[in-house]
């Protein structure tokens, strides 16, 4: 258990070092589900991400739909939902994909039943 809140903690601080809290956040709460004793699978993390990817272009286009006509920094770099969004869906998806590929203990029973 120790082992495992060591490593969402490395988690939580690559997100918070990488993307700032928008990132760190949902890693936060991932963590805080696993460690709970009773996590969803691992499925449910790695649609949310992708749901959040998926939306952060149509959130940018809403955002911007009236300044579309012109290129500038402003366009590009103000609206910082969009940017968010794809952060949090982005540490979604790496957690997810941890949760899922992470190495099992060595007393769960493989497909045949036998110990691995």
């Amino acid at each position: 258990m120790l082992r495992a809140a060591l490593v969402y903690a490395v988690i939580v601080g690559v997100c918070y070092a990488v993307a700032g809290l928008s990132a760190a956040a949902p890693a936060a709460v991932v963590a805080s589900l696993e460690l709970s004793g009773r996590p969803p699978a691992a499925q449910w993390y790695l649609w949310a991400g992708a749901a959040a990817l998926t939306a952060a272009p149509v959130v940018y286009l809403t955002v911007n739909a009236d300044r579309l006509s012109t290129v500038s920094f402003d366009l590009v770099s103000q609206p910082l939902w969009p940017h968010r969004l794809a952060a949090a869906g982005l540490a979604l998806l790496a957690v997810g994909l941890y949760v899922q590929e992470r190495p099992r203990s060595r007393t769960t029973p493989n497909h045949e039943g036998n110990p691995r």
